[in-house]
């Protein structure tokens, strides 16, 4: 799957906008389950598990991380970009799904490591990039995942 622009990535990235802009709006991050070819996973119950799981976090708060990771600080320190999360964070998997734009303006799947609330991300041969991505594609490998009790 390309590192570029994709249209599912518009689209989720406008539902992140309306969780954090309308009074009352919550959002669950599902795209771990989702399918290929389908914006709309046909297994509705661990959907409904994440979104209760949000309720209970913000509404009654009876659960500590209902809510995805979220970057709170993104800042690139010579050829990587160290990513500061909200909590601390686990890489699932080989830590796929990140990418780097090179200096040529061309981007390039990256590695990524984690350690506490920080993840590092850097890819071979990309020196000084300047921007990173996280999950940017239409069906993406996804990695990044709550290290919490509740997660």
């Amino acid at each position: 799957m390309a590192v570029d622009d994709a249209s599912w990535t518009k689209i989720r990235e406008s539902m992140e906008w309306i969780a954090d802009n309308v009074p009352g709006a919550m959002q669950s991050v599902n795209i771990d389950l989702g399918e290929e070819l389908n914006i709309h996973p046909k297994d509705k119950l661990p959907i409904g598990e994440r979104l209760a799981a949000v309720a209970l976090q913000r509404v009654y708060k009876t659960r500590s991380d209902g809510e995805a990771p979220r970057v709170t600080k993104a800042e690139r320190k010579g050829d990587v970009w160290v990513l500061t999360y909200d909590r601390p964070v686990l890489l699932k998997g080989e830590g796929k799904g990140f990418g780097l734009l090179a200096g040529d303006g061309k981007w390039a799947f990256a590695q990524a490591k984690a350690e506490g609330v920080q993840v590092t991300v850097s890819a071979a041969g990309v020196k000084e990039p300047k921007e990173v991505r996280y999950a940017w594609a239409d069906f993406p490998e996804v990695c990044v995942f709550s290290a919490g009790k509740d997660g």
